[in-house]
């Protein structure tokens, strides 16, 4: 193959690769007071019902290994329905306040799902060759971080995550989600370093992985949706509800 080509067709892996993501921060905010964060679920992208909840999900996993304490959506799911409020009610300006103090939260996280999608892209880069499809997956997310004494948005971020392969937007989501957590954990420009690491380097299964190695090969994430599919009864559990569960059920093992 001509090394012209060669050259175009390394860049395009590159390019539909990777994520990228952009944010917002306010220089005048002392982030060190936001230790304790509810992250609700995003506004779902249009015909994709429970996106934004299953990103939301994957957004309290991942933080789970930063020094922020996440509050579970089964406890924020409780304690708003004793007070007849809804998870998936309009977080703002205007209701953070109140939220915030009903959770016993310092900030909110969370936005919408901006693009989640499968589109079959023409790769091919000889002129007058016949047309070469690949199905290339794309997820867009929008954060924006809610401070519950003020009301107002202290950081905002964007990011996007492409996968090649058919229907494979989750693995897209989660390269878009680790990128820009990678900044939000960060957000003190160097002043609050955070011990964020994504989960090449970090489980939140210790015990389970301890008392069964042989799914190293495993992401947090694959073993979380293998016990939902194995507990169907169990499958609308938050995240974070079975990762408890299941570490509790193997410590000491």
């Amino acid at each position: 193959m001509n090394r012209k080509y060669v050259k175009l067709a390394f860049a395009f892996f590159m390019i539909f690769h990777c994520a990228t993501s952009e944010v917002y921060t306010r220089k005048d905010i002392n982030y060190s007071k936001y230790k304790r964060i509810a992250v609700f679920p995003l506004a779902d992208y249009p015909y994709k019902p429970g996106s934004g909840l299953q990103i939301a999900d994957m957004l309290s996993t991942q933080l789970l290994n930063s020094d922020y304490n996440i509050i579970d959506r089964t406890q924020i799911t409780l304690i708003l329905q004793e007070q007849a409020l809804s998870l998936s009610g309009v977080i703002d300006e205007n209701t953070a306040p109140s939220i915030g103090k009903l959770l016993g939260v310092q900030a909110i996280l969370t936005g919408s799902v901006n693009e989640f999608q499968c589109v079959n892209t023409n790769i091919q880069m000889v002129q007058g060759a016949a047309p070469a499809y690949m199905a290339i997956s794309s997820a867009g997310i929008s954060l924006k971080l809610i401070d519950c004494e003020t009301g107002q948005i202290v950081w905002a971020g964007s990011a996007r995550g492409t996968e090649l392969g058919q229907n494979v937007e989750i693995m897209a989501a989660q390269k878009a989600i680790k990128d820009i957590l990678k900044k939000f954990t960060n957000i003190d420009s160097g002043i609050r370093q955070k011990n964020f690491q994504t989960h090449e380097k970090q489980t939140v299964l210790p015990n389970f992985r301890m008392a069964f190695p042989k799914y190293d090969k495993y992401s947090d994430e694959q073993i979380i949706q293998a016990f939902r599919n194995k507990n169907p009864d169990l499958k609308d559990r938050s995240d974070i509800w079975i990762i408890k569960y299941i570490e509790t059920k193997y410590k000491n093992k």
